[in-house]
């Protein structure tokens, strides 16, 4: 019942972005799925406070169950079915899930150190709050996940589908995100020093107080109509070509090296004003026409 209505996935360039419109129809679908998972009234598994430390659940149908507040540490889930489980508060360090299918679960709260979730399919999980230092997630499918608040320090997200994640105020202090698929996700206030993104796409993203330092590595990463609101991108390397196919404002530091490119506009927007103007940009760069500052006296933003 879980399973039977959990959309197709949406379609993919030969880059592995997906256009606009594919990834809003998707997201709509992922939204009316979620709904009914929140719906569903029949019988879940209840395992609530359990000890499950070091158990062998790999290959098995969890769907829907609830572990909330169980001692799972290094409990092997490889491959499992594990569609809307409720995970909130669980004890997963260590825990192994390569390959299992956990959209839609929730592991909120969740202790999960050096747990292992790559190669999993986490469509529109939710990891708020969650304690995830050193977990492996590399080709991990954590599209439209909601990441806020976690601790993501030194994890392994190599290769990762982020498509429309959210990774507000996120610690991914010394992350690898090398290759990572990053389109349309945002990272407000994500902590991102010493993280590595090489060659990370983050066509569409928003970043906005997004930290980096100079130990930041974007060598060859992708901003194409990413969004930069009072982001410091002085340490963006030479080798990205980032500020002429990026909507800014004045709020953004740009290097010494590069120019505001003419579609920035002269003054610092409010964030309501930004989306309304990066939109804009978006749906026609060639013609679009920057507003002008407001008249003197009138604060910027």
């Amino acid at each position: 019942v879980l399973k039977e209505s959990i959309p197709d996935s949406p379609v993919y360039d030969t880059n592995g972005l997906i256009e606009q419109l594919e990834f809003q129809r998707w997201q709509t679908d992922l939204s009316a799925w979620k709904s009914k998972l929140c719906a569903y009234r029949g019988y879940r598994l209840d395992l609530r406070e359990t000890n499950l430390q070091g158990a062998d659940l790999s290959f098995l149908n969890f769907s829907g169950a609830q572990f909330t507040g169980s001692q799972m540490h290094g409990v092997n889930c490889h491959a499992a079915e594990m569609i809307g489980v409720d995970f909130t508060a669980t004890h997963l360090q260590g825990a192994w899930f390569q390959g299992a299918e956990m959209s839609g679960s929730k592991f909120d709260g969740c202790r999960m150190q050096a747990a292992t979730i790559a190669l999993g399919y986490l469509w529109g999980a939710s990891f708020r709050g969650a304690e995830m230092m050193g977990v492996d997630c590399e080709h991990a499918d954590l599209k439209a996940a909601n990441m806020t608040f976690a601790q993501m320090q030194g994890s392994e997200l190599g290769c990762a589908h982020l498509h429309g994640a959210t990774l507000d105020d996120a610690n991914m202090k010394a992350a690898f995100l090398n290759e990572a698929f990053l389109q349309y996700a945002s990272l407000r206030r994500t902590s991102l020093q010493a993280a590595v993104l090489s060659m990370a796409k983050l066509h569409s993203a928003f970043l906005c107080r997004t930290e980096i330092d100079i130990e930041t590595q974007m060598k060859f990463a992708q901003f194409n109509f990413a969004g930069l609101q009072s982001f410091n991108a002085r340490y963006v390397p030479e080798e990205t070509d980032f500020a002429a196919i990026t909507f800014g404002d004045t709020s953004t530091q740009l290097p010494d090296r590069v120019m505001a490119p003419d579609h920035w506009p002269k003054f610092a927007l409010d964030w309501d004003e930004f989306e309304k103007e990066w939109k804009k940009w978006k749906a026609d760069p060639d013609s679009y026409v920057p507003p002008d500052p407001p008249p003197s006296g009138k604060d910027d933003a």
